[in-house]
C-alpha cells in the first residue's frame, strides 16, 4: 500500500539475490536461515549476500540486527557500517523481557543498554512478533519517533494477511490460516499456539512449496510439527518448478512418521482434508493451514468463503 509519509517501508526479498543491488537507509536483519538455496548453493553464500546489503547501507546510517539469531550473530564481526542489536538476548543494545502473553496479545517491557525505554502491548500472539516489534521500536528511536506514538501504533497493529490470521469459528472450531512455509516459520507458528492459545488440539493442513525447497529442508521439515497434534500434508505446490524425482509429500510423511510423530497423513485434495477435519476437529481444537501455496483456499471450499 503506497501511503504518503517520509519513510517508504518495504520488505525486501532476498530469494532472487536482487535484494544486493538495493542501498538502504535503515536495514534490518531478522535471521538468516538455509533458505534458497537453489539461488545460492550453500548457506556461506547466502551469508555473503547478506554482508554485501548491510555493507551498502550509507555511512551515516545503520542497519538493526537480530541478537537473537545466530546467522545473524555470525556476521557482526564484519559489518562496517553502523549498527545496533536487538532480541531477547542478552548482549543486545535493545532488549526485551517480562513478556506476558493472554488471548489479547502480548505485553513487554524494553530496555536499552540497560536503560528503561518503556511498557508496550501488541495484540499478536507469539515471541517471535514481539522481537518483530523490538525491531520497529528501534527503527522508530532512530528516527526520533517518540515513544508514546510508537506505543498506539503497536497497540493499534492490525496484523498482516496470512500471518496467524484468525479466520473464524464453526462449530467450536477455531480457524486460523499462516504463510509459513519453511521449518523455522512453522515451529515459531505453533509454538505461538501453545503459548497462548491454550485449550484444544491442534490440527495442521500442510502444503509444501517447491520441490527444491522440499528436497533441500525435507529433514528439517520431518521434525517441524512435533507442536501439532494431527498433521494433514497435501501434494507439493510447485510455483513453476518442476518435479524432482523421489521428492513428494508421500515421501515427506514417511519421514516426519519415522520422526516419531504419532499423526500424519498425506491427503492431497480438499475433500479428502474436510473429510478428515470434520472427524478429528472436536469443539475448542484449532485447524490452521500452512503454506505459501494456495492451500488457504482451503477456508473458501469449508466455508464458502468464510467461516
Amino acid at each position: 500500500r503506497l501511503g504518503s509519509g517520509k519513510y517508504f517501508v518495504a520488505e525486501v526479498d532476498e530469494s532472487d539475490g536482487t535484494f544486493r543491488m538495493i542501498s538502504p537507509v535503515i536495514a534490518i536483519v531478522t535471521n538468516i536461515d538455509k533458505e534458497h538455496l537453489d539461488t545460492y548453493k550453500n548457506l556461506k553464500s547466502l551469508k555473503s549476500a547478506f554482508l554485501h546489503f548491510l555493507n551498502a547501507v550509507p555511512f551515516w546510517s545503520l542497519s538493526i540486527l537480530c541478537m537473537d539469531d545466530k546467522g545473524v550473530r555470525s556476521l557482526i564481526p564484519k559489518v562496517k557500517r553502523r549498527f545496533l542489536t536487538y532480541g531477547m538476548h542478552r548482549e543486545a543494545d535493545f532488549r526485551v523481557s517480562s513478556v506476558e502473553s493472554s488471548k489479547r496479545g502480548s505485553s513487554f517491557n524494553v530496555t536499552y543498554r540497560g536503560k528503561g525505554v518503556g511498557q508496550f502491548f501488541i495484540p499478536l500472539l507469539g515471541l517471535h512478533n514481539v522481537v518483530n516489534a523490538l525491531a520497529c521500536i528501534c527503527v522508530a528511536e532512530e528516527l526520533g519517533i517518540s515513544t508514546k506514538d510508537v506505543k498506539t501504533a503497536l497497540e493499534n497493529f492490525s496484523g498482516i494477511e496470512r500471518r496467524l490470521e484468525f479466520k473464524g469459528t464453526k462449530d467450536g472450531v477455531y480457524y486460523y490460516d499462516d504463510y509459513g512455509h519453511h521449518p523455522t516459520e512453522i515451529m515459531n507458528t505453533l509454538s505461538a499456539i501453545e503459548r497462548h492459545l491454550k485449550g484444544g488440539k491442534v490440527h495442521v493442513i500442510f502444503q509444501p512449496h517447491r520441490f527444491t525447497r522440499t528436497s533441500i529442508l525435507m529433514d528439517e521439515f520431518a521434525k517441524a510439527f512435533f507442536k501439532a497434534d494431527t498433521v494433514l500434508v497435501m501434494d507439493i505446490y510447485p510455483a513453476g518448478e518442476s518435479p524432482i524425482e523421489g521428492i513428494n509429500s508421500k515421501v515427506l510423511v514417511k519421514k516426519m512418521k519415522d520422526s516419531g510423530h504419532p499423526s500424519v497423513h498425506y491427503i492431497p485434495n480438499f475433500e479428502g482434508i474436510k473429510e478428515m477435519i470434520n472427524k478429528v476437529a472436536r469443539e475448542g481444537d484449532i485447524v490452521l493451514t500452512l503454506g505459501a501455496g494456495d492451500v488457504y483456499k482451503f477456508h473458501e471450499e469449508k466455508h464458502g468463503g468464510k467461516v
